[in-house]
């Protein structure tokens, strides 16, 4: 029998839910937004959150029924793309720390932070997917 899956990912107080699937596990993230470079300048703001779904648990760590969550941090590009991801803390396991830089880098868009002038520039972005089964 395979259990169900459910995935969730939880950014800012909001939900953005995927159907069930075959296997079991549940993503959230909640970001931590950088404090902003200058007074007067805005923050990146993650634009598709719900971009982790339930097939994107990593299968060894599911065999293993390996969970945790992940503490991550990237670099928003002035066009919006995550890039030079890092695991601030680990869940335990090296198959969700690398699932979690993997995807974010490759799926998550951003309206990229601004600066006073309103012109987009590069900037930091915090949040924690947390795997479970």
């Amino acid at each position: 029998m395979i259990p169900i899956l459910l995935a969730a990912l939880f950014i800012a107080g909001q939900a953005a839910q995927a159907e069930p699937a075959e296997s079991s596990a549940k993503l959230e993230a909640a970001p931590r937004r950088a404090p902003s470079p200058c007074p007067n300048c805005s923050i990146p703001e993650w634009l598709n959150p719900g971009m982790i779904g339930r097939r994107d648990y990593p299968r060894e760590a599911l065999r293993a029924r390996q969970q945790g969550w992940v503490r991550f941090r990237v670099t928003v590009t002035r066009q919006g793309r995550a890039t030079h991801c890092v695991v601030v803390e680990s869940s335990g396991s090296a198959a969700l720390d690398r699932a979690t830089c993997t995807l974010v880098t490759a799926r998550a868009r951003f309206n990229p932070a601004r600066d006073a002038g309103g012109a987009p520039m590069e900037a930091d972005f915090w949040s924690t997917v947390t795997w479970w089964v």
